[in-house]
C-alpha cells in the first residue's frame, strides 16, 4: 500500500478533519495564506447562494509582490488566476472540454476551497497519492475532477479571498513549478 511521506502530512491531516468533522461545511487553506477578514462569512454566504454546490473556491491573490520571482510567477505565469465574477463548474463543462480532457485545475486552487461535508461520502477523500510530498500537487483538481463527474458541480467565488506568499526566490519558484507539472501529469 501506499505510505504518506513526511512532508505528504497536510493531506493526511485534511482527510482525518473529513472524517472526524460533524459540520456540514469543511474549508481549507494552505500554511502560505493569510485569509481575508470576510472569508468565512463569504464562504458560507457562497453555499447559501448556489444549493447546489458540492465545493466552492476562492480567489488566491498574491500578498506581497516584492521580488522578481513573486512578479514572475504572477503576471507572466497567471498565478492562481484573475477571473472576478463566479463561475459554476458541472457536467457541462466536463463535456465542453472532453477532447483536450478535464481541465480542472481551472476551478480554482486548494490554498483556499471549502466543501459540503455530504460531498466526501459521495466520492471519497482526498487521493493521499497525489499533493505535496508525494507527486507534487493536483489532490484538489482531481477531487474537484470526480465531484463533477459524479454529478455535482463546483463553484468559483472571487468574493471567497486569500492572499498567497508566492516564492520570493527563483530556487524556491522553480521547485514550485516542478512540483506543480509533475502533479498536473499525475
Amino acid at each position: 500500500g501506499f505510505t504518506p511521506s513526511v512532508e505528504n502530512r497536510s493531506h493526511v491531516a485534511r482527510n482525518a478533519g473529513i472524517r472526524h468533522c460533524t459540520r456540514p461545511l469543511l474549508a481549507f487553506t494552505d500554511d502560505d495564506v493569510e485569509v481575508d477578514v470576510h472569508w468565512t462569512a463569504e464562504t458560507v454566504d457562497a453555499f447559501a447562494r448556489d444549493p447546489g454546490a458540492d465545493a466552492v473556491c476562492g480567489i488566491v491573490v498574491p500578498a506581497v509582490l516584492n521580488t522578481e520571482a513573486q512578479r514572475f510567477f504572477q503576471f507572466d505565469l497567471g498565478g492562481f488566476g484573475s477571473r472576478y465574477v463566479p463561475v459554476r463548474f458541472d457536467r457541462r463543462f466536463l463535456d465542453a472540454n472532453l477532447a483536450v480532457g478535464p481541465q480542472v485545475w481551472r476551478i480554482g486552487a486548494g490554498a483556499n476551497m471549502a466543501f459540503r461535508r455530504e460531498v466526501f461520502d459521495r466520492v471519497g477523500h482526498f487521493d493521499e497519492r497525489l499533493g505535496a510530498g508525494a507527486s507534487g500537487c493536483s489532490e484538489d483538481s482531481e477531487l474537484w475532477y470526480r465531484i463533477i463527474a459524479a454529478g455535482g458541480a463546483c463553484l468559483y467565488e472571487p468574493r471567497v479571498m486569500v492572499r498567497h506568499h508566492h516564492r520570493a526566490d527563483w530556487p524556491g519558484l522553480c521547485q514550485q513549478l516542478r512540483a506543480y507539472m509533475k502533479g498536473h501529469t499525475a
